[in-house]
């Protein structure tokens, strides 16, 4: 019967050893693809603050240009249009400024709209990324490298935002078009 025992306990001690062994090779397994997406992660958020930095940048540049072409377009009210150029000349000018303005805007807001995409994939990773650690216990480290994730996604959140609104300031489609309908008609500043 101790016999018995002793190989009952030999062999309890032995699954135990086994199943502790297999849990640990489990959880550096996990702490390793853990740290394998970390390094994706901070990757991809690195290349999308660029991208929107450079989306900023753009709205920035189309902004100037808007505002030249506004200024021009008062110089001229101011002096009266034509000074030798024909109508059609002033409206074909406009027509390529403006189109050059929309598809610049269509542009950027297209970017955004994909910065904000990878934006929400990148979150739904970091919270997949928590809850697996939190399941596995990992360790303080890990947890600090997912917070810091975390400020960044965080930081690029509110870029989106700034661009969103720097989006609403722009000038639509509609007051460029106001714009053009206000503009001196020369004929009949000849007939007055």
């Amino acid at each position: 019967m101790k016999r018995k025992a002793i190989v009952w306990l030999c062999d309890v001690t032995e699954k135990s050893i086994l199943k502790l062994n297999s849990q640990k090779s489990y959880e550096k397994s996990l702490k390793e693809k853990a740290i394998e997406i970390m390094k994706d992660l901070n990757q991809r958020m690195t290349s999308q603050e660029g991208t929107v930095l450079s989306v900023r940048d753009r709205f920035d540049d189309m902004e100037g240009n808007v505002k030249e072409v506004l200024d021009k377009m008062e110089q001229a009210e101011e002096n009266g249009f034509g000074g030798g150029i024909r109508e059609d000349d002033v409206d074909a000018k406009i027509e390529s400024k403006y189109s050059m303005i929309v598809d610049q805007l269509e542009t950027a807001i297209k970017s955004a709209t994909q910065d904000e995409e990878e934006f929400k994939r990148v979150a739904n990773d970091l919270q997949g990324m928590v809850k697996k650690m939190q399941m596995g216990k990992a360790d303080k480290h890990e947890m600090a490298m997912v917070k810091e994730k975390m400020m960044i996604d965080g930081r690029l959140r509110e870029q989106v935002d700034t661009l969103r609104v720097l989006t609403d300031m722009k000038m639509t489609k509609e007051d460029a078009q106001r714009l053009i309908i206000k503009k001196a008609n020369t004929r009949s500043l000849y007939w007055v």
